[in-house]
């Protein structure tokens, strides 16, 4: 039989081990938790310390800082699966489509040229309603790319070949009607033309030009406004 002073006792000691045995599984869980694990290679890009106009400072991620919940210390750049987002018309969206082959310049790297398709087009316009969001994933991204370049990305919408090209520049609409202005006499000679599939730089001539024929390539005021 044992008294009732030691069955205390007994109880107090056995609630102190059950304590102690959560105590040490939970430092056993905060232990595993310290080690964390990147999801993918990359680079990673810590915070630094900064002031914004408020004249708050924003904290960089330091040695025995204390941190908030939800508090973004690092990202990691993934350089094998670069992107770039572009903004295209409202008109042009609909002929732009998945896995369509794009072609992306860098202003930084003008010497080197980059391809890669597109990966996702945005179901929601931009807030003035004419743009759309469309998204590249580069095909050949170079470790000398850094993430937040800026970048130029063309979008064949429709594909020609043996066309006859103009600059956009030469175009000039007179009386409801697209021409060039001609060379050869003692003045400029506007020449009616049908126009085709146009670029930011060029336009397809369909009718009313010849290959060799001399015309223009930007237009005077005078003759912009006359015809």
């Amino acid at each position: 039989m044992v008294a009732k002073g030691n069955q205390d006792a007994v109880q107090k000691a056995r609630s102190e081990f059950i304590a102690m045995e959560i105590a040490f599984q939970m430092s056993q869980a905060a232990l595993a938790h310290k080690e964390i694990l990147a999801p993918y290679t990359g680079i990673v890009s810590v915070k630094r310390q900064s002031s914004t106009l408020m004249g708050q400072v924003e904290k960089s991620l330091s040695e025995n800082r204390n941190v908030t919940a939800g508090e973004i210390l690092m990202t990691i750049d993934d350089q094998s699966h670069l992107t770039v987002d572009v903004q295209v018309d409202e008109f042009d969206i609909f002929r732009v489509h998945s896995d369509q082959p794009v072609s992306i310049t860098i202003p930084a790297l003008p010497k080197e040229k980059f391809t890669g398709k597109v990966v996702s087009i945005s179901e929601m316009g931009s807030e003035t309603g004419n743009t759309y969001n469309v998204r590249c994933q580069l095909d050949n991204p170079s470790p000398r790319l850094k993430v937040g370049m800026s970048a130029h990305v063309e979008i064949p919408l429709e594909e020609k070949k043996g066309v006859l090209l103009v600059p956009v520049s030469a175009l000039v609409k007179s009386q409801g009607q697209y021409g060039v202005y001609l060379l050869g006499g003692k003045e400029p000679r506007f020449q009616p033309v049908q126009v085709g599939i146009t670029s930011d730089t060029s336009a397809e001539i369909t009718q009313g030009l010849a290959a060799g024929q001399k015309i223009l390539r930007y237009i005077p005021v005078g003759l912009a406004e006359g015809g």
